[in-house]
């Protein structure tokens, strides 16, 4: 079973030019989504933190965050808008922290515990 928010120990399921499907026999295809394609087979087991992608999609990324679920860490704001704060937590997309979820505003370029 795949788990949202950890790393997980994937077999590589497909390959389709460039592209690098992950799984296991009961769990879905996730598209592994690193810039540069690993050398790999299908068969070989790859480790990866597997998230949702801003379409509501599973993705995995051979890069680790700077926190699992479940972690605490100390993550610099990045930029704010309408819907709240993002954090740096070490992927391409930033960590968004809702207005609703903030015991207090936070402010771009400080750092601060944030448990995921």
């Amino acid at each position: 079973m795949i788990e949202i928010g950890k790393i997980n120990t994937l077999k590589v399921i497909s390959r389709l030019g460039t592209q690098v499907y992950l799984g296991s026999e009961t769990s879905v295809k996730v598209l592994l989504v690193d810039k540069k394609s690993p050398q790999c087979q299908v068969g070989d087991a790859l480790e990866a933190f597997v998230y949702v992608d801003t379409e509501g999609h599973l993705a995995a990324t051979s890069t680790i965050p700077k926190a699992l679920v479940g972690e605490i860490a100390s993550l610099k704001v990045v930029s704010l808008n309408y819907v709240g704060a993002f954090l740096d937590w070490g992927l391409p997309k930033d960590l968004l922290v809702p207005f609703g979820e903030q015991h207090h505003e936070l402010e771009v370029g400080k750092s601060y515990l944030v448990r995921l």
